[in-house]
Order: structure tokens, then C-alpha cells, then sequence
């Protein structure tokens, strides 16, 4: 694919080249790049060569241009205004000036930890990513999921829209990964319709309805490591998880699921215990509470 320096980038007008800033040509570099690989992610395996297109490489260089101009709206227009973002900030400084273990969540955020902290979740089975052209592209589709059963969804699959089952449109467009999983965590979308473009360029819509499953990286593990006759016990503990489900205290989390671990070892006769917290992300104080309880009869 041959660019040359005479090639004209429309930002509301025409650029003059020969006057052109530092920042300007590197915004022509980048917009020649975001094209070139539009091209190079259409390639089959099979084609070693990539032939340009007139009217291809114009589209691409309006979609490079369109998602520069969004990507830097989104810098200036915040959404909701700036109040509630400074407020936002200045209660996050408050709080890691008093105790650097506590995070203030937005709600938008407390909506995603509490996703991640869920021993199960209804998903459509897909997590995504934001390519390097703003596209929004799916890493990966969960093994036994409403994705993986429609036999339709691949990894590197592009979403171009996604209808909720209470008709609201999400126009992949100018959004983030953090809008996208919003959308598809909420609980007012138990059933929606993907619009896909897959790698060979054809467009499917896919119908996909919520179900329940497990969140694997929200799973105690337990294993018995031998040493000639010395047995020990091991336990990884990801994060002190718990299931928002019950709603109560009492709910069946880490620690319940930490004590289940902790009898299969028990009856495996083992003489010690490792307990691994690395790689931990933290979670529920209540959970980690009761995970100390197991182990601490009384006292502090």
C-alpha cells in the first residue's frame, strides 16, 4: 500500500501540509496506520499479499478519522458534566489519604465489582476488547455458554450493535470496553441481539439469552501435596468473593467454600497447610472475616 506525503486528512476541513505541526503529522502517521491495519486485519491466512482498494481505503480513512474525533470528544464531553466527575476524584483522594486499602466506587464501578466478585453471574459467555481502531472485538467465549452454544460466535468477531431485550440499542461506535460490559452485566438485560462481523467480512445477528454461570476466576482449589509420607495441604484463594444472591450475612461465599476445602483435607489426614494469598485481589471484609474465624477461636 503506497501513502505518500500528499495524501489529504479531512479534520473538519483541509489540512496544508507544508505548514503542518509536530502534532499534526504524527496524527497523519497514526490515522496511516489505523488503515493499514484495517486492511491487514481482513487478510485471510492464506493471502500473502494485500492489494488496496480505492473506495476500501477511503472508507477506512473515514472510519480512522471518525473514531480519532471520537476518541478525543470523549476527553472533553464527560458524561454526566464535570461535577460528579470531581466529585467523584475528590472522594477517591479523600479515601486513599486515610487508608490506602479502601477504594470509593462510583456506582458504575460498584456495579462491575460486584460482577467480579460473584461466585456466579448471568452472562452471554463473551468478554470483549477495544481494538486499535476503536472496534469492539471478542477475546473470548466461555465453554458452555449461550455464546458458545449458538455456534456462531468466534474469538476475533466484531460487534458492531447490540439490541436489549427493552429495545435499547448500544451502538458499538464510540463507546469504551467499561460501557460494553456495563451494558451486558446489567440486570436489565437478560436477552439481546448481537450484531456481528465476522473475519470473513459477512454480517449474523445472533440471538443470546442470560444464564447463570460460574465465575472460574472466583473458585477455591485444594489439593494435597506428598512428600514421601508427609502429606500437606494446599489452597488457592483468588479473591473473598461471596454470592450477592442470599443477600444476607450468612451468604455462601469464599469462606464457605474455604471450609468445604478445608474438610476434604482434614479427612485426607494432612499434616500442614498452605494457604496461598497471592495474586489475591481483595473483596467482601465480611468473607475474609469469616475465612480468620476458621482459624482463630477467639481473640485479636
Amino acid at each position: 500500500m503506497n501513502i505518500n506525503s500528499k495524501d489529504t486528512l479531512w479534520l473538519g476541513g483541509v489540512v496544508n501540509y507544508e505548514k503542518e505541526s509536530k502534532l499534526l503529522k504524527r496524527l497523519e502517521q497514526w490515522i496511516k496506520y489505523l488503515v493499514v491495519w484495517s486492511y491487514e486485519s481482513l487478510r485471510d491466512s492464506t493471502v500473502t499479499k494485500i492489494v488496496p482498494e480505492k473506495d476500501k481505503t477511503a472508507k477506512f480513512t473515514r472510519d480512522a478519522v471518525s473514531w480519532e474525533r471520537c476518541r478525543i470528544q470523549k476527553r472533553i464531553d464527560v458524561p454526566g458534566g464535570f461535577k460528579p466527575l470531581i466529585e467523584n476524584k475528590y472522594l477517591k483522594a479523600i479515601e486513599n489519604a486515610f487508608d490506602p486499602h479502601t477504594d470509593y466506587l462510583s456506582i458504575d464501578e460498584r456495579i462491575s465489582r460486584k460482577h467480579e466478585l460473584s461466585k456466579s453471574s448471568g452472562s452471554f459467555g463473551i468478554e470483549v476488547t477495544q481494538n486499535v481502531i476503536g472496534e469492539i472485538e471478542i477475546t473470548s467465549v466461555e465453554p458452555g455458554s449461550p455464546a458458545w452454544f449458538s455456534n456462531m460466535i468466534n474469538e476475533g468477531d466484531v460487534i458492531l450493535s447490540i439490541k436489549g431485550n427493552d429495545s435499547t440499542i448500544l451502538e458499538m461506535r464510540c463507546v469504551t470496553v467499561s460501557e460494553i460490559e456495563g451494558f451486558l452485566n446489567g440486570v436489565n438485560h437478560i436477552q439481546a441481539v448481537f450484531k456481528i462481523r465476522k473475519k470473513t467480512g459477512t454480517i449474523e445477528s445472533v440471538n443470546l439469552q442470560k444464564v447463570l454461570l460460574d465465575v472460574k476466576q472466583n473458585t477455591v482449589r485444594g489439593y494435597v501435596l506428598k512428600e514421601n509420607e508427609t502429606k500437606t495441604g494446599y489452597i488457592y484463594l483468588p479473591s473473598f468473593y461471596t454470592e450477592f444472591y442470599y443477600g444476607s450475612y450468612f451468604s455462601q461465599g469464599c469462606a464457605s467454600d474455604l471450609a468445604k476445602e478445608l474438610i476434604k483435607l482434614k479427612n485426607d489426614s494432612i499434616t500442614g497447610l498452605i494457604l496461598n494469598l497471592r495474586d489475591n485481589g481483595g473483596g467482601l471484609v465480611t468473607e475474609a472475616l469469616r475465612i480468620a474465624g476458621l482459624f482463630i477461636d477467639y481473640g485479636g
